[in-house]
Formats: structure tokens, C-alpha cells, sequence
């Protein structure tokens, strides 16, 4: 687990001294991408959460919870039988 720690921990010295390298003019370039592209990404999911509660009905559905479990045992117990059924 160091090992990985301290690789890590120099990729991103690596990484940091490469963006440090990097003219300003390239640094707030870049920035400016990253901040347009978050933005457009922020954009899109807030559009499409606007659409799909728009789409829903207006009325809401209540329904009884039921217990999978009881259902997955109610299943399992009917193929069992018919198949101790069709064997004799």
C-alpha cells in the first residue's frame, strides 16, 4: 500500500511540475476549456432532469410494498412442484 502511495504521489509531483511548465497564457487556456466544458456538463444534466420531471405523470401511484422475498419463495416453491408433479 506505500508503494502505490509514494507512485502516486509522484505521478502527481510529475503532473504539477508539467502544468508549472506551462506558459500562463496555456494555464488560463486550459482553465477556461475545463471551466466551459464542467459548465456545458452541468447544463446538459440540469436540462435533461428538468425533462424527465416534466414528463412524469401528474398523479401519483400508491401502490403496497411487497416482499421479495415471499414472491422469490412463492416462485421457487411453484417450479418445484411441478416438476415433482410431472415426474410421476
Amino acid at each position: 500500500m506505500k508503494k502505490l502511495r509514494i507512485k502516486i504521489k509522484k505521478y502527481f509531483t510529475y503532473l504539477n511540475q508539467c502544468w508549472l511548465r506551462l506558459p500562463l497564457e496555456k494555464q488560463r487556456k486550459y482553465i477556461l476549456l475545463f471551466f466551459i466544458g464542467y459548465f456545458l456538463l452541468t447544463v446538459v444534466v440540469m436540462l435533461n432532469a428538468f425533462r424527465s420531471t416534466g414528463k412524469a405523470g401528474k398523479g401519483i401511484v400508491i401502490e403496497h410494498i411487497e416482499n421479495p422475498v415471499i414472491k422469490k419463495r412463492e416462485v421457487l416453491t411453484g417450479t418445484i412442484d411441478s416438476t415433482i408433479n410431472k415426474s410421476k
